[in-house]
C-alpha cells in the first residue's frame, strides 16, 4: 500500500505564485475602477448643471425675451474665455455653487455639506469643481443658409470644462446645447 503524502514545497510555491497574481491583477484594477467612477461622477454632475441652467435660462428669457436674447448683455453671442469663471459664488439648496465674473462664465462647486448647516465652510468635501460657460446663437435651418433672428429663435449653448485647477487647454469638456422658438 502507497502512503500518501501531504504537498511538496515546490507545488506549495506554485500555488502561491498563482495566487500572488491574482492578487496583484485584482488589487490593480481598484485604481482603474475609482477612477471611472469618478470620472462617471463628473460627468453627471456636468450633465446636471447644465440641464439646470438651461432650464433656468429658458424659463428667465421666455418671461423677457427681448432681454434675454435680443441684443442681450445678460446672455453673451459669443462663447466666453475660457479660464475667467471663479468670482463670486451663489449657492442653491441642492449643494451647488454657481459664481460669475464674466457674462456666461461660471464657477460651480458641487459640495457635500458635512456640516448639515446648508451653507458652504471652509472645510467642507468638494465633489465636484467646474467652469461653465454660457452663450447664444442663431438657429439656422438645415435647408437654409439664413439664420432665423433672435426675435424668433435661438441656440443655448453651455460648455463645461474641470477640473478647474489645470488650465483650461487641458480641461476635460461636456459640451450641451437646446433650441428655443418664439412662441
Amino acid at each position: 500500500m502507497r502512503a500518501k503524502h501531504a504537498f511538496n514545497l515546490i507545488e506549495i510555491s506554485i500555488a502561491l505564485g498563482v495566487i500572488a497574481v491574482g492578487i496583484v491583477a485584482v488589487v490593480g484594477a481598484f485604481p482603474l475602477a475609482a477612477n471611472k467612477t469618478r470620472d462617471a461622477m463628473a460627468e453627471t454632475y456636468a450633465a446636471q448643471a447644465a440641464a439646470d441652467m438651461l432650464a433656468l435660462i429658458e424659463y428667465q428669457g421666455r418671461q423677457n425675451w427681448p432681454v434675454y436674447f435680443e441684443g442681450s448683455t445678460v446672455l453673451p453671442a459669443a462663447k466666453p474665455s475660457g479660464g475667467t469663471a471663479r468670482g463670486g459664488v451663489i449657492a442653491d439648496t441642492n449643494g451647488t455653487i454657481y459664481g460669475t465674473a464674466t457674462p456666461g462664465a461660471y464657477h460651480i462647486i458641487r459640495y457635500t455639506d458635512a456640516n448639515g448647516n446648508g451653507t458652504f465652510d471652509i472645510g467642507e468635501i468638494v465633489d465636484f469643481e467646474a467652469e461653465m460657460l454660457v452663450w447664444r446663437s442663431l438657429v439656422s435651418e438645415d435647408w437654409k443658409t439664413s439664420n432665423f433672428p433672435y426675435s424668433e429663435a435661438v441656440r443655448l449653448n453651455v460648455e463645461i470644462s474641470w477640473p478647474v485647477a489645470v488650465p483650461y487647454a487641458n480641461r476635460q469638456k461636456a459640451y450641451y446645447t437646446t433650441e428655443l422658438s418664439r412662441r
